[in-house]
């Protein structure tokens, strides 16, 4: 798996250094005449695949709450998720059926 960064609707390559170590660099711009590939050819991946830690906010606007027949928070409620979580981009998400109800929700994490 290679590392890249999106330049007008193209991945330019940045070369095999994991993303979690570009990111704690502060990021990385590609050396000129770096390769690049269509963003519509690039196949992504979870830019971290396992994370230690993953936090999320929940109840974090009315509507959710509302439609979780819950108070707003005055505080934000944070809880932590499994690293098992993440994602590539249009992956499949397995959904166990439940004999209960449930909500489906998709996160953004940056």
């Amino acid at each position: 798996m290679r590392s890249g960064v999106l330049r007008d609707r193209e991945i330019v390559d940045l070369g095999t250094t994991p993303p979690v170590e570009l990111l704690a660099d502060g990021g990385a711009e590609p050396p000129p005449g770096a390769p690049a590939t269509p963003l519509a050819d690039a196949t992504l991946h979870a830019p971290i695949a396992r994370p230690g830690k993953f936090f999320a906010i929940g109840l974090n606007y009315a509507d959710h709450a509302a439609e979780a027949g819950l108070p707003t928070p005055e505080v934000p409620v944070v809880f932590a998720k499994l690293g098992s979580c993440v994602n590539a981009p249009f992956g499949d998400v397995e959904r166990r059926a439940s004999p209960t109800s449930s909500t489906t929700r998709a996160s953004w994490a940056w």
